[in-house]
């Protein structure tokens, strides 16, 4: 048997010293220490486990509050080291897991991680991890998740423990809460804000806390809560230092205090002679040898001069330093710079320095020096090493440098460059474009040929895309090969006549290639064959009938009329009759003659004399529609739709010797090659009549449809100012951008060359861009926010779970948006992509950092079956959070092009209000249809003032919202300057952001847009002012005679815009147009759909818009009798309730062209039928109620 502590067969080991030796020993068989076999303790220390007692429990095990105050339940389980018993905030087999900070008190069960007294508002689930509903007020219940009631919210077992009936809670009050209704909070009724548990002493009437928050303990003598003291130690968890009820220390004193709760000291530092009050662990004085740093005892130096002798509150040496140190301390040793390591006591080297160093002190490295340098400058004795330049080698030689190496003095690369980079610093990449990145070193141009689809100096021009294949030469761009089908020119950049059959035509002169369409000819097919030719084709170089002449005709172009032949006609080559010849041989008496020749001729004055009255009735009734004693002037057949036609009421109305013509744009010349000459005294002041010949006397008899009258192919007058050797580059006078822009259309390809001249692609570094995560941020991949003009973001930081920390998300400040300066005005725009699912968030984290207050879109979420921006708002009456930050839908204003949304944006409590206008009517990589729509909306976002910069965006945020913000911008220079220069305000943009303005058909309409923006650049008139405007718009110029209202409608009769009227043209469409000059244009007719034999998808109708309506009213002539099916047809498809007739129906060439019965009868009009319920005369209109109906009858076949 061995002794007491020892194990083993010769009793040679001791056993653990952890194994347990206190009084009492363990249950087995009453022994202590360990068995002697195999040195097993029979029972272990506190806070020991394992077979020897040589593991240590968790330091967590003994900290419950129960083993602290009661030393039972202590340590942990002798095999597994599970502990007995944890803290009420921590849980788990050993107490190494916290409970959530969603737990009341962050209290939970040690084996569950149950919450145990309930969750924090807004949170529910055993652990509370789950989150309660935003319908939830008041939170909701820990297990149901049902949402509190005003009432029973602090309930102690949550709803299930509430009495609803009578607003009581069954089973008492969770922590900090009391009352039958658990409504009053224990701070309030202790008057004492730190109390978080209290108990109601009925006896006396009472309530007294029992409980103080973390770090406080409740102090019974004073009734109050005290801090627990700092000399409490921590163990770095969420658990009290100390006791809430003693405010003893729950982990002991640190050093230098003492007692249950540690609140006296003494001063226990080393060498240190006293310590500053209340704080043991700061010296206040040292021993000698020793000196004072930041509360601490240091020895002096071991090189003072004389040992332990130095200044006890800075150290400095009070005899000096040792040879070879130096300073206050004698800290700091020369030996190693100074040369034989001598120095003085301010550690200035005595004889020099050591290699290559320099300074007084030679503890400067002399820089990248081949050999030493200047001891007092640091100039390189001997010149710089590879790679280094400048007078002191501190400066780095470009890396583009071929071998490294640059000149000292300027730092040019002396060797030439790498390949892919040019200029004397090698700093300039050539173009991505080059074939073989070899470009020119001086002038970066590309060495050799371009990549494919590229031209240009430097390769950043892209051929047309109308070359096919697309390849073209490298100066000029012309195209290589052929042009795509619909193109010609050199680079394929013209379109082919649309009279081409084949719309194919050469490439040098833009001939149509192969036949004519049927009754057309000439080298562009642009010429009609005659009427009276037989057959559907003509001769394609001289339009002569090949087929031969209709009976009656002959000539070449069978223009002329047969004469004395019957029927059958004539030859077409000698006029010879085919058939009978009708001769006249009798003999005529001469007094037959003249009798029948002066009879002839009273017949021919009197019909001369009736036809005169009669076109004076009817130019009277004219002018007393009208107002006016203007000549009718039909227009060309390019006129603007929706004009009024009553004007053109009968042909017979045109006096036929005073055919004339509008002139829209306006001359100085009066006379054009002989046949245009000033009509006297009949224009007003800014419109030009000119007279022209009569038409031949077979179209004086012709029906007013058959004649069309055109300016096509008459050459225009020169205009007053000549741009020929003008440069728009260099900038305008804002009174000649209109004459401008027109020169500029009609000149070949003029605007495309300008565009062409601009930098082209990414040119500058976007290295941000490209980083790892920020890749998926860029819609496309060719489209990147430079890094010099880049809206920064602030870094995106995440909280701990426990709020205490937080950690910054990697390349948070990204987003692809461009800050441009506007006029006079640095930073005024941002222009920003379209955003999408991977950074929707950080567009708004923009907006709010910002605080931009007009947000300008300019495109539809979805266009040609593409998503190009993501819905970024909240619809109608919602909210929606991105991130952090919430948008609220507060209003909307839906106008005809665009769409005004007022949000309501906020975070942390702090709120912004944000417009956001969504422009409707612009296509992806194209211009608007009209001019006017984008000026109207640019004039509302100008009346919505704002601070901050203007953020613009499209889907890209180069084309669109280039283009928007170059107009806004050179409205600016045009108000500063009187001038603008939209070339170099391009060009400047580009620097800020690739490809703004990214089509030459953008170039040319922001010419256009702005013409027209400074043109009607007249603020909107208020309600209450209209009256006084209207006044002074009545106000004549004494220069013109004209009002100003006149002279504004001038103005808008100059502006043309170009539509395409190939329906209203077609044959079978013809006779559905009452007059050939006013017809409905391709780009906005209504399209009928409904299928009805014997009519077409045509009539003369088209959409107009109303100020918050695109497709508000639908303008249509009056229908003719051969019209109106088609005229039903709109009225169902259309659903139209409404018609608003502003003809005189009791006279005119309508006068027979009702299209509704009398009343209480029914009109048939195919399978349409219409008749009148209801009439009511008033004192300047009729209201008539019209019942129409559609018949479908399959077996007639009237409807498909």
């Amino acid at each position: 048997t061995c002794d007491f502590g020892k194990w083993g067969g010769s009793c040679q080991y001791n056993c653990s010293t952890t194994c347990y030796y206190g009084n009492e020993c363990s249950s087995n068989g009453g022994k202590c220490g360990c068995e002697q076999l195999h040195g097993n303790c029979y029972g272990c220390a506190k806070n020991y486990f394992g077979d020897v007692c040589n593991k240590a429990c968790n330091q967590n095990c003994s900290l419950s509050d129960q083993c602290v105050l009661s030393g039972l339940a202590c340590g942990c389980d002798r095999q597994l080291g599970y502990c007995y018993s944890c803290p009420k905030t921590l849980w788990g087999n050993y107490c190494d897991r916290s409970c959530s900070i969603r737990c009341i008190n962050m209290e939970c069960d040690r084996n569950s991680s149950q919450c145990t007294s309930g969750c924090k508002k807004g949170y529910y689930g055993s652990d509370c991890s789950s989150t309660c509903s935003t319908s939830c007020l008041y939170g909701c219940d820990q297990q149901t998740a049902g949402c509190f009631p005003s009432y029973c919210v602090n309930c102690n077992g949550g709803l299930p423990k509430c009495d609803q009936s009578n607003r009581k809670c069954l089973n008492g009050c969770i922590d900090g809460f009391y009352g039958s209704s658990c409504d009053k909070t224990c701070s309030v009724v202790t008057n004492n804000t730190l109390c978080t548990k209290c108990q109601a002493l009925t006896s006396v009437g009472i309530t007294v806390c029992t409980e103080c928050q973390p770090e406080y303990y409740y102090d019974g003598v004073i009734a109050n809560c005290k801090l627990c003291s700092t000399g409490c130690k921590t163990n770095n968890t969420n658990i009290a230092k100390c006791f809430p009820n003693t405010g003893n220390c729950r982990f002991g004193c640190s050093a230098g205090w003492n007692g249950p709760r540690c609140d006296t000291f003494t001063c226990s530092l080393a060498n240190c002679e006293s310590c500053v009050a209340n704080q043991p662990t700061v010296c206040e004085r040292c021993q000698t040898g020793w000196y004072l740093v930041s509360g601490q005892c240091v020895r002096c130096s071991d090189n003072c001069a004389t040992l332990n002798s130095c200044d006890t509150t800075s150290g400095t040496c009070t005899g000096g330093c040792k040879t070879g140190w130096y300073g206050n301390t004698c800290k700091d040793n020369c030996t190693t710079n100074c040369n034989q390591g001598e120095c003085d006591s301010n550690g200035i080297c005595s004889s020099g320095c050591n290699g290559k160093r320099y300074g007084q002190k030679c503890d400067l490295q002399c820089p990248n020096c081949l050999t030493t340098c200047n001891r007092n400058t640091g100039l390189c004795d001997a010149g710089c090493v590879d790679g280094y330049h400048g007078n002191d080698c501190l400066q780095s030689c470009n890396s583009n440098c071929l071998n490294n190496k640059c000149s000292q003095v300027d730092s040019k690369c002396s060797s030439g460059c790498k390949q892919g980079f040019y200029g004397e610093f090698c700093q300039l990449p050539c173009g991505s474009n080059c074939d073989g990145s070899s470009c020119n070193p001086t002038t970066g141009a590309c060495s050799g040929n371009c990549l494919s689809g590229k031209y240009g100096d430097y390769c950043d021009l892209d051929c047309s895309a109308n070359c096919s294949p697309r390849t073209c030469l490298k100066v000029g761009g012309a195209c290589t090969s052929d042009c795509v089908d619909g193109f010609h020119g050199s680079h394929c950049s013209r379109t082919c006549p649309s009279s081409c059959s084949t719309n194919q035509c050469n490439k040098a002169d833009g001939t149509c290639s192969g036949n004519c369409p049927n009754m057309k000819f000439g080298t562009r097919c642009e010429l009609s064959c005659s009427s009276n030719c037989k057959g559907t084709t003509c001769d394609r170089s001289s339009g002569r009938c090949v087929g031969g002449c209709k009976a009656g005709y002959y000539g070449d172009s069978c223009e002329k009329i047969c004469t004395g032949c019957d029927n059958s006609g004539c030859d077409q080559t000698n006029a010879v009759c085919i058939g009978t010849t009708i001769e006249d041989d009798t003999e005529v008496d001469i007094a037959i003659v003249i009798g029948a020749t002066i009879g002839g001729a009273v017949v021919l004055l009197i019909i001369m004399i009736i036809v005169c009255c009669h076109c004076l009735r009817n130019k009277d009734r004219h002018d007393r529609k009208n107002g006016s004693d203007d000549v009718l002037t039909p227009h060309s057949d390019d006129s603007l739709e929706g004009i009024d036609n009553q004007q053109f009421a009968s042909y017979d109305e045109i006096k036929k010797d005073d055919w004339v013509m509008r002139n829209t744009l306006r001359y100085d010349t009066p006379k054009q090659n002989g046949t245009l000459k000033p009509r006297g005294g009949e224009a007003d002041a800014h419109t030009d009549y000119y007279d022209f010949p009569p038409p031949p006397p077979e179209e004086t008899v012709a029906d007013i449809n058959s004649i069309s009258f055109t300016t096509e192919g008459l050459p225009p007058p020169p205009l007053t100012v000549h741009f020929s050797d003008f440069d728009g580059r260099e900038g305008i006078q804002v009174e000649m951008l209109p004459q401008y822009v027109e020169y500029m259309l009609h000149k070949d390809n003029a605007f495309e060359s300008e565009y062409d001249g601009l930098p082209h692609g990414l040119k500058h570094q976007y290295d941000v861009a490209l980083r790892p995560g920020n890749k998926r941020k860029n819609r496309y991949k060719n489209i990147y926010a430079y890094d010099h003009s880049r809206v920064v973001l602030q870094p995106e930081v995440i909280d701990s779970e426990d709020g205490s920390s937080y950690t910054t998300v990697d390349n948070s400040d990204y987003i692809n948006a461009s800050y441009f300066d506007g006029y006079q005005d640095p930073r005024a725009y941002i222009a920003c992509q379209g955003p999408t699912d991977e950074m929707v968030d950080d567009f708004w984290r923009m907006v709010w950092q910002l605080r931009i207050q007009n947000i300008v879109m300019l495109t539809n979420l979805i266009e040609l079956g593409q998503i190009k921006c993501k819905k970024y708002w909240p619809d109608e009456n919602k909210t929606e959070r991105f991130g952090n930050i919430y948008v609220k839908f507060d209003y909307q204003e839906t106008f005809a092009d665009f769409i005004l949304t007022n949000l309501i944006v906020t975070k942390d409590n702090a709120r912004l209000q944000v417009k956001h206008l969504q422009f409707t009517s612009w296509p992806d990589r194209d211009v608007p249809k009209y001019v006017t729509t984008l000026v109207e909306f640019h004039s509302k976002v100008n009346s919505l003032r704002h601070e901050g910069p203007l953020l613009v965006h499209c889907s890209a945020g180069v084309g669109r919202t280039g283009t928007f913000i170059g107009i806004d911008y050179l409205m600016d220079q045009a108000d500063s300057e009187g001038r603008v220069n939209i070339y170099k305000c391009v060009e400047k943009m580009r620097i800020a952001r690739p490809n703004m303005v990214q089509t030459p058909d953008q170039y040319i309409f922001l010419h256009q847009a702005l013409a027209e923006a400074l043109l009607t650049s007249e603020s909107p008139v208020d309600e209450d002012e209209f009256e006084n405007y209207y006044n002074q718009m009545q106000i004549k110029d004494p220069r013109s005679g004209l009002t100003r209202l006149q002279n504004e409608f001038e103005e808008v009769k100059t502006q043309r815009v170009k539509r395409s009227h190939e329906a209203a043209k077609a044959d079978e469409n013809k006779h559905r147009n009452r007059h050939t000059n006013i017809l409905a244009s391709d780009e906005c007719r209504v399209f009928l759909w409904s299928k009805i034999k014997g009519c077409t998808d045509y009539i003369n109708a088209i959409y107009l818009p109303s100020f918050r309506n695109k497709y508000c009213f639908i303008a249509t002539e009056m229908p003719q009798c051969s019209t109106i099916v088609d005229f039903c047809r709109m009225i169902f498809q259309e659903e139209v309730r409404t018609i608003v007739m502003l003809d005189n129906d009791t006279s005119g060439i309508t006068v027979n062209e009702h299209y509704w019965p009398e009343s209480n009868q029914t009109m048939e009009m195919g399978p349409f039928s219409i008749n009148v319920t209801e009439v009511k005369e008033h004192n300047d209109y009729t209201l008539r109620s019209l019942n129409f109906k559609f018949a479908v009858d399959d077996q007639k076949g009237t409807y498909k």
